[in-house]
């Protein structure tokens, strides 16, 4: 089974604190039959870790690029065209495998003919420790099979747990680099869009690290990217079905929402109340009247000093 080369291709961005764990993690593989292609933009001491690392072990495995710093998406195109396996993993640089995350991911690629892209489930962890949940727990499931559908509804795939064959990235593309944000989603759209059958081994194989400097200023641009994958599908309406191209839509108009709240909470923090108003009177001619957002549209009309208030006292700005 271990004929098949597979190029893990991680992008790297100042995580000098976590590069060498993920390294120890990737060479541990029962599947031996790999090689790891590392793009760099840190400005931080990564790449001397990295060197360092290489030194130690006098592992051969390893292959060091750096590349200015252009985001994930491009990072991981670089990484693709240097890579030499017939399957690439996708792993984030402070993220780790369980030690036969590969061989079983592997097995049911070979197992399963029609298969395009295998992907599991993973632990979530922080800077250090493990937390008691999964990602499938955070995204509400997962599904296997044709998935399109279900996919366009909500992305319940972990990049770092992702295995795809390169001869269907060769059809389908890369990742696209518009998307500063959300190309991996897309590019997870694309492959199940063409028909290709999503496996899933229906396990942890990943342990998948969420560290501090999630922001509303970028869950806004988030929003916005997600918001641009979506219209760009809808310029492809006529591959779609009838229920796919309501689907999309119905994204469209669910992220727009989603910028307007979002935008409006920061304002509201700001004590911009005015300009706040003003997203939540096009939230309103967007949704029609819901009874939640009209209340709150009132209390911004009357008393916005109360609601700058509450979220200021309020860790988490989701819900209002």
């Amino acid at each position: 089974m271990n004929d098949k080369k597979v190029s893990f291709v991680i992008p790297c961005y100042n995580v000098e604190n976590y590069i060498s764990e993920c390294l120890n993690s990737i060479l541990s593989q029962s599947y031996s039959n790999i090689e790891i292609v590392i793009v760099d933009s840190s400005t931080d001491n990564t790449k001397e870790v990295i060197k360092n690392f290489e030194i130690k072990t006098g592992n051969e495995k390893i292959r060091y690029f750096y590349q200015e710093g252009k985001g994930p998406a491009s990072a991981r195109n670089f990484g693709i065209e240097m890579s030499n396996g017939d399957y690439i993993a996708f792993l984030d640089a402070d993220d780790l495998l369980c030690p036969d995350s590969i061989q079983k991911r592997i097995k049911l690629f070979e197992s399963e003919g029609s298969v395009g892209m295998v992907y599991s489930n993973a632990y979530i962890m922080n800077e250090n420790k493990l937390l008691q949940t999964t990602f499938r727990d955070i995204v509400n499931g997962s599904h296997e099979g044709h998935v399109f559908e279900k996919l366009i509804k909500n992305n319940f795939i972990c990049t770092s747990t992702v295995l795809v064959s390169k001869s269907v990235l060769e059809k389908v593309g890369v990742f696209d680099e518009s998307l500063k944000n959300a190309e991996d989603y897309g590019l997870w759209l694309r492959i199940s869009g063409y028909g290709y059958s999503i496996g899933l081994v229906d396990e942890p194989l990943t342990y998948y690290r969420i560290r501090k400097g999630s922001l509303s200023e970028n869950n806004l641009r988030n929003t916005e990217y997600l918001i641009s994958l979506f219209n760009k599908m809808k310029l492809q309406a006529e591959n779609f079905s009838t229920k796919e191209r309501k689907l999309i839509d119905n994204n469209i108009k669910r992220f727009h929402a989603d910028y307007f709240i979002i935008k409006a909470k920061k304002l509201i923090v700001e004590g911009e109340y005015n300009e706040a108003l003003k997203c939540y009177l096009k939230l309103h001619k967007l949704k029609g009247f819901d009874i939640k957002y009209y209340i709150v549209l009132v209390i911004l009309k009357f008393f916005p000093g109360l609601l700058g208030y509450v979220l200021k006292k309020r860790k988490s700005h989701r819900g209002v």
